[in-house]
């Protein structure tokens, strides 16, 4: 059997025990896995310690009388902080690792040709392979040596922002990332959009019409991307999943609006 992985993965979950053990099976071997809980109130912190994470609850500063976050880079800032290891993954409580993933973060770190990786994410659809979609391609920056990056950025659509000059990978094998239930992807659109109307508050009209103009290019990329998604021969989503992203833009475009006006 080949040694643990020499990786820190982190995951921000609350109540997340409906997903939770399919996440932390897929990381068995790596050599640290943290869970950063929010304050559950279902068996989540129990299933991390039977899988041998370690828990540790969110910080209250950034989260509301709900228990929702506020900041998502602050809370995975503070998490991050707890780590042992230099390699640092992260996943979603609702996503898994593909074996070929993890066995590709592997040769990586025995030979590294560069220090922050763009992670492939494919949707999983009634336990299949999503192969269409006008998202795609996706991916985030989920891998990465702490020694290279600044940190987490942005309240909510974090990122991880590398140092100037930084070479930047890319990797081949996907991490898997469900399709939740509508009235889930309702909730998360919902509580995202009051986060981005907090922030608007103390924003300049020239950070917003930027904004404005980067989610306006976001719809676009998404129109043109549509033939190649009707056309496609592979597994496609409901139609809900890709009209929910026009519909989570076209919002925050009124928001970004009423903010213009109102400066």
């Amino acid at each position: 059997m080949p040694d643990k992985l020499p990786i820190s993965v982190f995951i921000l979950a609350r109540n997340s025990a409906r997903t939770l053990r399919r996440a932390l099976e897929s990381l068995r071997d790596f050599d640290e896995v943290f869970v950063c809980d929010g304050s559950s109130s279902d068996e989540t912190a129990s299933i991390a310690r039977e899988f041998g994470a370690s828990v540790a609850v969110q910080d209250a500063r950034h989260r509301d009388a709900e228990g929702e976050i506020t900041d998502f880079s602050a809370v995975r800032n503070s998490c991050m902080a707890h780590l042992r290891n230099p390699w640092v993954f992260y996943i979603d409580s609702d996503e898994y690792v593909s074996a070929e993933c993890a066995e590709e973060m592997r040769k990586i770190i025995l030979a590294p040709s560069a220090f922050a990786w763009w992670t492939p994410r494919i949707y999983v659809h009634q336990g299949k392979l999503v192969r269409c979609s006008t998202s795609y391609p996706n991916q985030q920056m989920r891998f990465f040596h702490r020694g290279h990056v600044k940190g987490f950025i942005k309240s909510v659509h974090e990122r991880i922002e590398v140092l100037p000059g930084e070479r930047v990978g890319a990797l081949t094998h996907p991490i898997l990332v469900p399709l939740g239930d509508v009235a889930g992807v309702r909730r998360r659109m919902a509580h995202y959009l009051r986060i981005e109307s907090e922030g608007l508050r103390s924003v300049s009209r020239i950070k917003i019409l930027k904004k404005m103009l980067h989610t306006l290019r976001a719809s676009l990329v998404h129109v043109l991307r549509m033939p190649r998604f009707l056309f496609c021969s592979g597994k496609r989503p409901p139609l809900f999943y890709e009209y929910a992203r026009h519909e989570y833009n076209a919002r925050l475009l009124g928001l970004l609006g009423k903010r213009l006006l109102w400066k």
